[in-house]
C-alpha cells in the first residue's frame, strides 16, 4: 500500500468518536471502547482483513434501466492539464465518453472505485463510487456524477451490543450489516437495508439518467419492491411513516420512482438559451442523451400531463469481472485512492429552472449542483453519517457503541394529488356518499396522474421526485421553508411554512395541484405581508394552507370548475375573507387584499348569495309547498349587505347592530334546520356547515371591530407537526 492509499485508509475515522482506525490489512485485537458508561458495549475485537478482499467480496451487481445512457466509467480518460491543475472537464468528459459509445456499442472502460472505512475495529464500511460522465434526469442534471453504495461489514469476533444483537461471525467470515444506497441530495433518505444476509450478492438497480442506487435484496433483483408482497421481501428497511390521513404509511425512503409505477419526464438540459446538443462545445447528437419519448422540453410548457411516458425497463447488468457471475457487462474494481492526484471536476452551470408561482412566475435553479470529489465529501471518512433512517443509526449506535445522532433532524413529508374537474373523487369539505351533495360538486381530489418534482428552499435546497406520489425530506433545520412542485402538464405549487420537528406540508401532509389547462391563476395584492393563506373549495375542501410562497403580491393556482372561499390572515392575527369563483381561465385579482371588518361582511354577502342558490336548488327537488330555507337565507343575506355597507362607511356602530341582528337570524336558520326533515342527512349537514361558517365570518367581524382578538381563528390544516323568530321579512 502507497503512503498516498495509507493516509486514506487512515482518514476512517469516526467523527467525534475519538477512535483511531488503524490502517492497512486490518488489525487482530484492537479494541474500542465505549466511553459511554455500563449501557454500551464494553469492547468489540477487530477481525483480520484485507480491503481489496472486502470490496471484491461485496462488489455488486448494476441494474440499468433500458433508456440508460451513461455508465460507471474511469474518468482518467478525460483529465486535461489546465493551470496546473489536473482537471477532468464536462465537455470532454461527455465528447469523449458518449462519443466512443456510440462509435464502438460498448460503454467505455466500465470502472468501480473502492474505499474502504474502518468505523470501528468491527465494523468497516466497504464504500463503492460510480463515476458517471453525465447526470441527465428531471429535477438536476449536470457533469460529473458521482454515486455511493456503502455496504457495512461485520469483521468482529464478536459483535459489540446487547447479547440479543450479538452476532456468532468469525474474523475469517464478514457478515453484512446494513446496505445503504445514495439518492440525490443529503436532505432525501437514501435506500438502506439493515442485516441483508450473507448469502447473495449485493444488487442494485440505478435509475436511468441520474444513476441514483436502489437496493435490491428480494429474488427479483431487476425490479424494486418498497414493501413486501406475497412471496417477496421489500427492498429496503427505512422505518414506514404516514404522510396524510387515509395515505397508506410507506417506507420513507427515495425507492425508484419510474419502477414503482410512477412516470416521471426527463427534461434536456440546456445551455446558453440552446438544448445540450445543439451547444457548439457538444459534439455529440441528439442520440447521446436520453430517449426522446421519455423525455420533455421543459414541465412547464405541457398543458396537460404527458400520457404514454413508459415506466422502467431493464436493460443491463454489471457485474464485477473476477467475480465469476455471468452478465452482459463486466466493469473492473480500482481504488479511489488512484484518483487523488485530480484536482477538480469542472462544467459550465447547466440551466433548469423550477416554475415558482409569484404574481409573476418565477424561476428557481440554485438547487442544481456540481459533483465535487468524493475524497473531499464528510461520508468519505464518516460513513455513518450518510446512513438516513433513524432506526439504522440506532441499531448501529446500539451493537458498536457508536455516540452518535439517532436521526439527522426533522423530516418532511407530503403526498402530491390533483384537484381535478368533476365530482368523481374525493370530497372532504361535504358527504360525498350522498347523491344529492355529490352532484353539486364541481371538483374533487384525485390521484396526480405521473410523478412530480419537489424543491425544498432553505440555504441548502433540495429537490427531489415522488414516489407513489409521496414526498420526503430528512435532515430538515427547524426554520421557514419554502417547497414548491412543479409537474409535468400542472401549475406549479408554492407555499412557506415553519418545520418543527417532523412535518406534514401542506394540506395536513397533501399538496394539491391543477392541470395548467384547467388552472386558473389567482393574484392577490395584499396591504400588508401575510402570515397564512387558506383557499378552500365548497365541496371539495381546503387546497391551501399556508404562508404565501413570497412576501408581497403573490399567486395561487385554483381549478377553474371550484368555488373557493379565500381566507387571509396578516402578522398580526387580523383576518379577512374573500369569495373567488372563476370564470373560464380567466385570471382572478384580489386587489388591496385586506383584513378586518369590511372584508368579512363583504365576503358574507358573496358566500350567503351563494348559500342561498343552492338552499333554492336542492329545495326544486323537494315538495314546493314548504317553508322556504332559501328565503330565510335571503334574509341573513339583507342583514350582511347592510353590514358590509357600514364597515365599508366605517360605520362600526351600524355594522355592530346588523352582524348581531345576522347573528341571530343564522341561529334562527340553523334551528329551523335541525327541527326540519327535510332534507337528506348529507344535504343538512352540507347547509348547516354553511350557516356555522357565516355565522363563525360574522363573530369574526364583530370581534375586528371591537379591536379585540379574534375569537374564532382559522381552522389549522396548514403544515402540522406529526407527534347552531320569523325570517321571512327585513
Amino acid at each position: 500500500m502507497t503512503d498516498e492509499r495509507a493516509e486514506l485508509s487512515r482518514r476512517g475515522l469516526l467523527a467525534g468518536g475519538g477512535v483511531a482506525a488503524l490502517a492497512g490489512a486490518g488489525v487482530i485485537g484492537a479494541t474500542f471502547l465505549d466511553g459511554g458508561g455500563d449501557d454500551g458495549p464494553v469492547a468489540a475485537e477487530a477481525g483480520e482483513y484485507d480491503e481489496r478482499a472486502l470490496a471484491e467480496r461485496f462488489a455488486p451487481d448494476l441494474h440499468f434501466g433500458r433508456y440508460e445512457k451513461w455508465f460507471p466509467t474511469d474518468p482518467r480518460s478525460y483529465v486535461r492539464d489546465r493551470d496546473g491543475e489536473r482537471v477532468v472537464d464536462g465537455f470532454a468528459a461527455l465528447n469523449g465518453y458518449s462519443g466512443d459509445y456510440l462509435d464502438a456499442g460498448d460503454p467505455p472502460a466500465p470502472t468501480v472505485f473502492y474505499n474502504v472505512v474502518e468505523v470501528t475495529p468491527a465494523l468497516v464500511a466497504v464504500q463503492y463510487w460510480m463515476y458517471y460522465a453525465f447526470d441527465q434526469f428531471t429535477v438536476n442534471f449536470h457533469w460529473h456524477d458521482w454515486e455511493l453504495l456503502q455496504v457495512f461489514v461485520d469483521v468482529g469476533v464478536e459483535r459489540g451490543g446487547t447479547p440479543e444483537s450479538a452476532s456468532g461471525g468469525t474474523a475469517s467470515d464478514p457478515e453484512p450489516v446494513l446496505l445503504s444506497a445514495s439518492s440525490h441530495s443529503r436532505k432525501v433518505p437514501n435506500n438502506e437495508f439493515l442485516d441483508p444476509g450473507d448469502g447473495d450478492t449485493v444488487a442494485v438497480l440505478s435509475e436511468v439518467g441520474s444513476h441514483s442506487s436502489a437496493t435490491t435484496v428480494n429474488e427479483e433483483e431487476t425490479t424494486f419492491q418498497r414493501t413486501a408482497l406475497a412471496d417477496l421481501t421489500a427492498d429496503v428497511t427505512n422505518a414506514a411513516v404516514s404522510v396524510a390521513d387515509a395515505v397508506e404509511a410507506l417506507p420513507l425512503a427515495y425507492g425508484l420512482p419510474r419502477d414503482e409505477g410512477g412516470r416521471l419526464p426527463f427534461v434536456m438540459p440546456e445551455l446558453d438559451g440552446v438544448p445540450l446538443y445543439d451547444h457548439p462545445d457538444v459534439s455529440v447528437p441528439r442520440e447521446a442523451f436520453v430517449d426522446e419519448s421519455v423525455t420533455v422540453r421543459d414541465l412547464a410548457d405541457l398543458a396537460r400531463p404527458p400520457g404514454d411516458l413508459p415506466t422502467r425497463e431493464h436493460g443491463t447488468t454489471f457485474t464485477f469481472g473476477e467475480s465469476g457471475t455471468e452478465s452482459e457487462a463486466a466493469y473492473a474494481l480500482a481504488e479511489v485512492a488512484d484518483l487523488t492526484d485530480i484536482d477538480r471536476f469542472v462544467g459550465p452551470q447547466l440551466s433548469f429552472e423550477f416554475a415558482i408561482p409569484g404574481f409573476v412566475e418565477d424561476r428557481f435553479a440554485s438547487h442544481i449542483t456540481t459533483a465535487g470529489t468524493p475524497w473531499d465529501q464528510p461520508r468519505f471518512t464518516d460513513p455513518v453519517s450518510d446512513v438516513t433512517d433513524g432506526a439504522h443509526r440506532a441499531a448501529l449506535a446500539d451493537r458498536y457503541g457508536l455516540d452518535i445522532q439517532r436521526g439527522l433532524g426533522a423530516r418532511v413529508f407530503g403526498a402530491v394529488e390533483e384537484l381535478a374537474a368533476g365530482a368523481e373523487g374525493t370530497l372532504r369539505g361535504a358527504d360525498g356518499s350522498d347523491d344529492a351533495v355529490r352532484s353539486r360538486a364541481t371538483v374533487s381530489f384525485a390521484g396526480a396522474t405521473g410523478e412530480a418534482v419537489c424543491l425544498l428552499e432553505s440555504e441548502d435546497p433540495a429537490a427531489v421526485p415522488t414516489a407513489n406520489g409521496v414526498v420526503g425530506f430528512v435532515g430538515v433545520e427547524e426554520r421557514e421553508h419554502r417547497l414548491t412542485t412543479n409537474a409535468a402538464g400542472y401549475a406549479p405549487r408554492s407555499e412557506r411554512f415553519t418545520v418543527e420537528g417532523d412535518t406534514r406540508a401542506g394540506v395536513e401532509g397533501r399538496l394539491p395541484v391543477v392541470r395548467r389547462e384547467e388552472a386558473t391563476r389567482v393574484r392577490v395584492s395584499p396591504d400588508t405581508d401575510l402570515a397564512r393563506v387558506r383557499a378552500t373549495d365548497d365541496f371539495a375542501g381546503a387546497v391551501f394552507d399556508a404562508r404565501p410562497p413570497v412576501d408581497g403580491d403573490f399567486a395561487l393556482y385554483l381549478h377553474r370548475e371550484g368555488r373557493y372561499s379565500l381566507e387571509v390572515e396578516d402578522e398580526d392575527g387580523n383576518l379577512g375573507a374573500y369569495r373567488v369563483e372563476p370564470e373560464g381561465d380567466e385570471e382572478v385579482s384580489i386587489e388591496s387584499a385586506g383584513t378586518g371588518p369590511a372584508s368579512l361582511a363583504a365576503y358574507l354577502v358573496d358566500y350567503l348569495a351563494e348559500s342561498a342558490r343552492l338552499a333554492r336548488e336542492f329545495e326544486a327537488e323537494e315538495d314546493t309547498g314548504r317553508e322556504s330555507v332559501a328565503a330565510k337565507v335571503d334574509a341573513a343575506l339583507r342583514d350582511a349587505e347592510r353590514a358590509a355597507e357600514a364597515a365599508r362607511a366605517d360605520e362600526d356602530d351600524r355594522a355592530r347592530e346588523e352582524l348581531r341582528a345576522l347573528r341571530d337570524r343564522l341561529a334562527r336558520v340553523r334551528a329551523f334546520l335541525r327541527e326540519e326533515d327535510r332534507f337528506s342527512e348529507g344535504v343538512t349537514d352540507l347547509l348547516l356547515d354553511r350557516v356555522a361558517t357565516a355565522d363563525t365570518t360574522a363573530e369574526r367581524a364583530l370581534a375586528a371591530l371591537d379591536g379585540g382578538e379574534t375569537a374564532t381563528p382559522m381552522p389549522t390544516e396548514t403544515a402540522t407537526p406529526m407527534d347552531d323568530g320569523d325570517d321571512s321579512d327585513d
